[in-house]
């Protein structure tokens, strides 16, 4: 949550994107290098040569699993026709007048908004009906985009990131809950008959 306000407050101290753009490069090639270090290891012991069989069985999973298939659709369409964020350096120079800090406010907004709503979640259990919980999330992710990129005010446009990064974190437990009850006899009662 505080990475994009400290890299929108650098941006506006040095007045400039390199040394953000930097910390994030290192970042990365970090995280790679980290992520290349961990040996995968067979269950079976026996090394399996890559086949287009085994590159695509996860593609085959998701086809046959259909509440899976119906839940990333569902999160693909909605963020797809949906990313606020690509466009927060030009709402926040061009529309707002916010400068590089209003920027950094932005951009920390929707994961503010997420870890508020995974607080909240954690202290009232599981969702009922998480399929329908699902479809009002998507929806209000949504709303709140169309909201957001109608907006000229700085505060309701914090307002309506604030809610899709809750509306995002809502949709993506029910999505796990939905994966998990796929079966009906995991989760009796989540999902109506």
């Amino acid at each position: 949550m505080t990475g994009p306000a400290i890299g929108g407050l650098l941006i506006g101290w040095f007045q400039s994107p390199t040394l953000v753009y930097t910390i994030n490069a290192t970042g990365q090639f970090i995280f790679v290098m980290l992520l290349a270090g961990i040996a995968y290891k067979n269950p079976t012991g026996a090394k399996q040569p890559l086949t287009f069989s085994s590159f695509s069985a996860g593609f085959r999973y998701v086809w046959k699993v259909k509440v899976v298939l119906a839940a990333i659709a569902l999160d693909m369409f909605g963020v797809l026709l949906g990313g606020a964020t690509a466009m927060m350096p030009i709402y926040a120079k061009d529309i707002l007048h916010v400068g590089p800090r209003g920027l950094g406010w932005l951009m920390a907004a929707p994961s503010v908004g997420a870890f508020s709503m995974a607080m909240i979640q954690a202290h009232h259990g599981p969702l009922r009906k998480a399929g329908r919980t699902l479809l009002l999330a998507v929806a209000g992710f949504g709303t709140v985009t169309v909201i957001f990129g109608l907006s000229k005010s700085f505060w309701l446009s914090m307002t309506m990131l604030l809610l899709l990064g809750s509306c995002d974190n809502i949709s993506v437990v029910s999505a796990r809950l939905w994966f998990k009850c796929s079966h009906p006899t995991t989760c009796a009662g989540v999902f109506p008959p």
